[in-house]
């Protein structure tokens, strides 16, 4: 039997003490408002979440934001990137393979684009590496990291060479999202990776990731807000478009996927794996569903994001409501932590399936016009 986590001992705590689930509750509505008043909250509260390790998390994308003024400091974040090479490799393969397997594609995708990427263009690589020609970042905030992107080339070339097997999200628990863990050699076949993997080609892809344009003749990596012109170039080109725990973090959805269907190509398709779960900011996993909209803004203080408390039906409207085809769903579903009388409105009505979803993988096709 695996060993008790702390967050296990904790939840078991909470089930025979009630008044630990208000003490939790109360520490976040503490956090919220410090981050509103303390300066030092205010430096903090722009980071893409917080939760019991909050100030930490707060702390290192602060960091990460002012690097370039300090080379020491530039030099030890560049080293240590939040997602390592083989974790990245192994989330570009699993939403290659998964739309692959659903139909997404006839070939290989040739323009790319991730939603959420962070400061590692790790999966992007990855994407280029077995033959994308132009890969699109979307982030609200662009973090530089050129060392470990180098780094993470390089580790990636070897990966694809030596057919390295992607990696389990969670060791030890399996993948609830993917049954085969094994390398792709369906999609990537020895003639493809031949080219893909060609010295010459490989240098070009250096040389785009540290061009001021990110250019390097038919190779494109470019990191882009959402908001950014650049993007209305881009409208209809994309042909595969994905986003790993990212889209819970996303606040105006609506928005978001009108852009995403924008950018697709005819029959472009996307993949999105979402994490539904309360991110630590309550003892349950659907805790955060709990909190009324009061005790939520209370929560988040003033910072521009940190969940979005949609659950996954309103994700799957939302996709449809852009004309898109949902070609595969798959729910990895918990038993309810917080009881359905405890929940706020209007989380209450959640339908059951809903209710139990920690978190999804979602692929979807853009309809052609007039389909």
């Amino acid at each position: 039997m695996a060993q008790a986590t702390l967050h296990d001992k904790v939840m078991h705590l909470a089930a025979r003490a009630p008044g630990l689930a208000a003490l939790w509750r109360s520490y976040h509505f503490a956090l919220g408002a410090w981050t509103r008043s303390s300066r030092l909250g205010k430096l903090l509260r722009r980071s893409s979440s917080y939760g019991s390790f909050g100030v930490l998390a707060g702390l290192r994308g602060h960091l990460l934001r002012r690097a370039h003024r300090w080379p020491a400091l530039a030099s030890y974040v560049a080293r240590f990137g939040t997602v390592s090479p083989l974790y990245g490799y192994s989330v570009w393969l699993k939403h290659l393979v998964l739309q692959q397997a659903h139909g997404a594609h006839e070939s290989l995708p040739r323009v790319v684009v991730e939603v959420g990427p962070g400061d590692s263009l790790a999966s992007g690589l990855a994407a280029l590496l077995c033959g994308a020609n132009e890969y699109y970042g979307l982030d609200v905030v662009a973090y530089p990291n050129p060392e470990a992107n180098k780094r993470a080339l390089a580790a990636i070339v070897g990966y694809y060479r030596a057919r390295t097997e992607r990696i389990r999200e969670h060791p030890g628990k399996g993948d609830p999202y993917l049954d085969a863990f094994g390398f792709p050699s369906h999609l990537l076949s020895e003639d493809v990776l031949a080219r893909a993997l060609d010295p010459e080609r490989i240098a070009r892809i250096e040389r785009a990731l540290v061009a001021p344009d990110g250019r390097c003749e038919e190779i494109v990596i470019r990191f882009c807000r959402p908001d950014a012109p650049e993007l209305a170039a881009l409208r209809g080109r994309v042909q595969m478009l994905f986003s790993h725990a990212a889209l819970e973090h996303v606040m105006d959805l609506p928005a978001a996927y009108a852009l995403y269907v924008e950018l697709l190509a005819p029959s472009g398709t996307m993949s999105h794996q979402i994490d539904f779960a309360s991110h630590n900011l309550a003892l349950e996993w659907n805790g955060h569903w709990t909190y009324t909209e009061a005790q939520w803004a209370q929560i988040l203080g003033t910072r521009p994001y940190v969940i979005n408390r949609a659950p996954c039906g309103q994700h799957l409207a939302l996709i449809e409501a852009q004309r898109c085809q949902i070609l595969w769903l798959t729910r990895d579903l918990k038993p309810i932590g917080s009881p359905r009388h405890r929940l706020a409105d209007p989380f209450r009505v959640l339908a059951p399936h809903d209710l139990q979803c920690r978190g999804a993988f979602i692929v979807a096709k853009r309809q052609p016009r007039g389909a």
